[in-house]
């Protein structure tokens, strides 16, 4: 949004070929439609895209919703669907703008009803308020601490959160320390969640080996191992994550270079 907007202010002819039924992306999904009645539930920053949308609603770019690009050519010809319908468009210059996926988080039962992503379940709650009582967290990174912050927030009981972060990974870590204190109010934000989220009384168990998804016909159990001891929870939810990737389908759909990234273990564009 803020390109096209850039682009458009600049005296450029632009078309946005938004994926969603409305402007937003991943972060202000929904912002221009949220029915929540709390706003702290999602917190101020989500509400900040409201201004970025007004001004995608005020500039001259033609904002087209429901699109679907399935390619991207070396030559600048974009093919699209919008209604159904395929297009091909061709440009002088396209910015792409896919963002970020959510890691496969691959454990036994993870494809049983009741277990998805914590961004999955955060765009439930952004796009229709819909929240999972007594779910239990399981992973890494910032995203899984925020959207249990959300569900505090709603008064959406959480019934455990196992986090899966290796041990090791805490003293690789220091030697960033420095570089991430310039980002110190990034820092205190998580150590807020995190403390608001044990003060509740939520289970909080760190150092979680392996994971497993127990049920049926859909999830009715989660089993842990930390250490050599295995323990269960009963649960109809289970969320999972283990950070998010680049969603790089269209860049290497477009030729662009990528490079494997052995730190986040995926593929990234190559940049100048």
């Amino acid at each position: 949004m803020a390109a096209c907007i850039n682009a458009s202010n600049h005296g450029a002819s632009v078309i946005l070929l938004d994926e969603k039924s409305a402007a937003g992306g991943q972060i202000y999904r929904g912002v221009a439609q949220q029915r929540l009645a709390d706003k702290s539930i999602l917190g101020a920053e989500y509400y900040h895209g409201l201004d970025l949308v007004e001004k995608l609603d005020a500039c001259n770019a033609d904002h087209i919703t429901g699109a679907t690009v399935w390619q991207i050519s070396t030559e600048r010809e974009i093919g699209v669907s919008i209604n159904g319908t395929s297009h091909l468009i061709t440009a002088d210059q396209i910015i792409i703008a896919t963002g970020a996926t959510e890691r496969p988080f691959p454990v036994p039962g993870w494809t049983l009803p009741g277990v998805m992503g914590a961004g999955a379940a955060q765009v439930a709650l952004k796009s229709g308020g819909v929240l999972m009582p007594d779910a239990v967290f399981i992973g890494t990174g910032p995203l899984l601490y925020l959207v249990a912050h959300q569900y505090l927030r709603a008064g959406v009981p959480i019934k455990a959160i196992l986090d899966t972060t290796p041990r090791g990974n805490w003293l690789r870590a220091l030697p960033f320390l420095p570089s991430a204190l310039s980002q110190y109010g990034a820092l205190t934000k998580g150590q807020r969640w995190i403390k608001e989220l044990r003060a509740a009384g939520i289970p909080f168990i760190r150092g979680v080996d392996d994971v497993k998804c127990i049920g049926t016909n859909a999830v009715e159990a989660v089993k842990y191992k930390k250490g050599k001891h295995w323990a269960q929870i009963e649960t109809d939810y289970v969320l999972l994550h283990q950070g998010i990737v680049p969603n790089a389908n269209l860049a290497i759909s477009a030729g662009c270079k990528h490079i494997w990234s052995a730190a986040q273990l995926c593929w990234h564009v190559e940049v100048d």
